[in-house]
Formats: structure tokens, C-alpha cells, sequence
């Protein structure tokens, strides 16, 4: 998308002023996303840092942030950036960690 100023004057394209308030829309709900998810990790961290008890309701709440803000990216940004797909990918995993976790030895391949 081009960069176009908002405007209504009725001499521009009809789309370039489509575009500039689907531009402002998009902006307004990342940036509301982005001020939930720091709020809420915000208040996760300060927890951590204070040796104070982590309560289950803050992580839901960030958790629901993150998804939320997730939510704007993948449903209403990646849809008309070149290149991309809606939810194309997994969010990325630290197999290492996850095999790990789960007990496993690297040397086992899984293929049994």
C-alpha cells in the first residue's frame, strides 16, 4: 500500500482515500495491540522482578493481548501485503527446548 493522505475533498481517487483510512485503521488497532501486550507484560515482568506471586489471571491477560494483536496481523494486515499469507507459518518453536522438555535424546529420530 502507498502511503496517501487522508483526505475528502472529492479530487482525489476515491481509493487512494480508502486506502488512507484502511491505513489509519490498521495503525490505530496495531498500536491499540501493542500498548495491551506491553501492559500486560509489563505487569507480568515487574512481577518477576519484585519476587512477587505470578497470578493466572495476568498471564490469560497477556496471553489474550498477544493473541489479539496477533489476530490484527494475521487477519487484517497480511491480507494486502505482497508476499505474504494470513497465518502462513507456525510461530517459530525452539525444538531443542520442546525435545528437552518432553524427555527426549537428541539421538532419537523419531522415525520409529
Amino acid at each position: 500500500m502507498s502511503s496517501a493522505p487522508l483526505t475528502t475533498d472529492g479530487g482525489d481517487d476515491p481509493g487512494d482515500t480508502w486506502e488512507a483510512i484502511g491505513r489509519a485503521l490498521l495503525a490505530s488497532a496495531l498500536a491499540d495491540g501493542r500498548g495491551d501486550v506491553d501492559d500486560a507484560v509489563d505487569a507480568l515482568e515487574r512481577a518477576c522482578r519484585r519476587d512477587e506471586p505470578l497470578d493466572a489471571e495476568d498471564v490469560r491477560h497477556a496471553r489474550n493481548a498477544i493473541h489479539r494483536l496477533q489476530c490484527v496481523l494475521e487477519d487484517d494486515l497480511a491480507p494486502v501485503v505482497d508476499g505474504v499469507e494470513s497465518w502462513e507459518q507456525p510461530p517459530e518453536t525452539n525444538y531443542g527446548v520442546l525435545r528437552e522438555w518432553a524427555g527426549c535424546d537428541e539421538s532419537e529420530d523419531g522415525d520409529e
